[in-house]
C-alpha cells in the first residue's frame, strides 16, 4: 500500500494532468495590469503596474501546471477561474 497514489498512471488521474495555455496566462495577467518586465529563453518575468509592484515569473514552458496557476493565485488574493478568465 505505500505510494499506492503514485503506482497509478498519470493518465488515469486526470488531476495530474491540468494545464493551461502559457500565453493565455499571461494575457490574463496583462489584464490584471501586468506587464513584461524581463524575458530571457527560459522565464518571463511580469511586474504590476500597481503598487505593491508584486513580480511573477513564468516559465518559457508551452503549458502551466494548475498547481502552478493556484501558487500565483494565492499570492495576488484572487481564485485560479478570476486568474484564468480574465483574459478577455
Amino acid at each position: 500500500m505505500k505510494n499506492f497514489h503514485l503506482s497509478k498512471k498519470i493518465e488515469d488521474r486526470p488531476e495530474l494532468m491540468e494545464q493551461e495555455d502559457r500565453e493565455t496566462v499571461i494575457k490574463s495577467l496583462r489584464n490584471l495590469g501586468f506587464l513584461s518586465d524581463y524575458e530571457t529563453k527560459h522565464v518571463t518575468v511580469l511586474r504590476n503596474t500597481r503598487f505593491p509592484f508584486q513580480r511573477i515569473v513564468i516559465p518559457s514552458a508551452k503549458y502551466l501546471h494548475v498547481e502552478l496557476l493556484k501558487l500565483y493565485a494565492n499570492d495576488l488574493e484572487i481564485s485560479v477561474r478570476y486568474l484564468i478568465n480574465s483574459k478577455e
